[in-house]
């Protein structure tokens, strides 16, 4: 094969610093578009555009159009992607503000993901010391993630340092939401069960269900009262063949539905008394 030419090299670069310039407005046109689709809240177009600049031009402008891409993601809640992005973005970027933006970022959508404890590895990994805002935020996500882990006592540690420059009465409004008769552990799923296990719509009564609990017990009241006239009328086997497995049936029902009824009562007070300790985040923030 024969060598490049002088001649042939000089072509080669002149040749190569037209396209490069040329190359960086193309792309930087579709970085345009891009960013205009995702104005106008059309993600899945922006999408397409984004990937097509890191396609055509993987090194132009790579941590704008991979934050972009995290912010898009995430606006169509695909979170596990969306944390992709949002890790390829602070890698790339220098500014420290914004390192640290992107990197809580990528927590909130573990967190949004369910996956709290990548989160809460991500948030250990961070730096010890970081500015005020950026330090309580750390705290509160770290309480947020203890919390949905089910470790209420290390949340409210961790919710306490986040509000230990706030006014006190904000500090006692966190204590009593947390360590008080608090909603955390309210209603008892396994008490639910005993208390229908007892007597038929008493669990759903506890966990607050009234509906429920009372078409449980005038269903397993009017059973029983069948198989008592069935008894007198006919006889006991009778009553017992023909009615009893229908009791057992509704009875059992009864306690189980109880059971989960209280579970997802449980579920919503959580949330109800996470809200809470989120308003006093957000007066603190005014």
């Amino acid at each position: 094969m024969k060598p490049f030419s002088k001649k042939h090299w000089i072509l080669f670069v002149l040749g190569s610093s037209l396209w490069f310039p040329a190359a960086a407005r193309n792309t930087e046109r579709i970085i345009a578009l891009a960013d205009s689709l995702f104005r106008q809240e059309r993600y899945d177009h922006a999408i397409k555009e984004y990937q097509r600049a890191l396609y055509f031009n993987p090194g132009y402008r790579r941590a704008h159009i991979t934050s972009r891409l995290g912010h898009t993601w995430f606006l169509r809640h695909d979170y596990a992607r969306a944390a992709q992005y949002y890790d390829i973005a602070l890698n790339l970027q220098e500014n420290d503000s914004l390192r640290m933006e992107l990197h809580f970022r990528k927590v909130l959508c573990q967190m949004l993901d369910k996956e709290y404890q990548f989160a809460l590895i991500e948030l250990f990994g961070m730096p010890e010391t970081m500015p005020g805002y950026f330090r309580k935020r750390r705290d509160f996500y770290l309480g947020t993630c203890y919390y949905y882990l089910g470790s209420l006592e290390e949340a409210a540690l961790a919710w306490e340092e986040a509000l230990q420059d706030a006014p006190r009465e904000r500090q006692q409004a966190l204590n009593r939401l947390l360590r008080g008769r608090n909603k955390y552990y309210r209603p008892n799923p396994n008490t639910a069960w005993y208390l229908s296990l007892i007597l038929p719509g008493m669990g759903q009564f506890y966990a607050g269900d009234i509906r429920n609990g009372i078409n449980s017990l005038v269903l397993n009241t009017g059973i029983v009262y069948l198989a008592y006239t069935t008894a007198i009328n006919y006889t006991v086997i009778d009553a017992v063949v023909s009615i009893l497995p229908w009791l057992q049936r509704y009875w059992q029902g009864g306690f189980m539905k109880a059971s989960d009824i209280a579970r997802r009562k449980r579920e919503e007070n959580r949330e109800e008394l996470l809200m809470e300790v989120y308003s006093l985040f957000e007066e603190e923030r005014k």
